[in-house]
């Protein structure tokens, strides 16, 4: 992904955002900064909570999910920083917040951002983000990829190719009705 801003309005920015991992800065974005930023942030019901961010270097970090510590990171010597964990979360709204620490354990600076976190198996409606694809979708609803064909069948009157979604579609997102890593007979469509 690259974005290019009108002259004057800011550096340009390049980012890696490889299937199913954490997006990665590889230009711009790289500025020295005196408190947490987060650059990155992936949650799926399988696979869990991925961060990656800056702060100064060598900063130490306190992370939390809606007021709950759930573990530490270190800035490396560039400032850069990454976090995963397993965590299971309900659907719906949360906050995550980074706490940038001194050596005695007092906050020097503090980061907090909002995020959605969609449901294992849950149905509903999804509206396609820039970057999305139904795997990805699948993932985040039921833990597993593979169940993108699932979406892909109860949408088949708005998806001809799975390959091919776009932002600003809006799916269904069957129940989690069949058994995980089922296909159904209607589909043999690959990722």
């Amino acid at each position: 992904l690259v974005s290019v801003p009108e002259r004057g309005q800011g550096q340009a920015l390049a980012v890696v955002a490889p299937e199913g991992g954490v997006p990665r800065v590889v230009s711009g974005g790289a500025a020295v900064v005196d408190r947490p930023v987060l650059d990155a942030l992936s949650y799926g019901a399988g696979s869990g909570l991925s961060l990656r961010g800056r702060a100064p270097a060598g900063a130490s970090l306190r992370l939390y999910a809606d007021g709950a510590a759930i573990g530490d990171a270190r800035a490396d010597g560039t400032g850069g920083w990454s976090f995963a964990h397993r965590l299971a979360l309900s659907p719906g709204q949360h906050r995550l917040r980074i706490d940038m620490l001194d050596a005695g354990g007092k906050v020097l600076a503090r980061a907090e951002v909002p995020f959605e976190a969609a449901g294992g198996g849950s149905g509903g409606p999804v509206t396609v983000r820039p970057g999305q694809s139904l795997w990805r979708i699948a993932e985040t609803a039921y833990g597993d990829g593979v169940r993108y064909v699932e979406i892909f069948a109860a949408n088949r009157g708005q998806i001809s190719d799975p390959n091919l979604i776009y932002p600003g579609q809006v799916f269904a997102l069957p129940p989690a009705a069949l058994p995980q890593g089922s296909i159904p007979a209607s589909s043999s469509q690959s990722r």
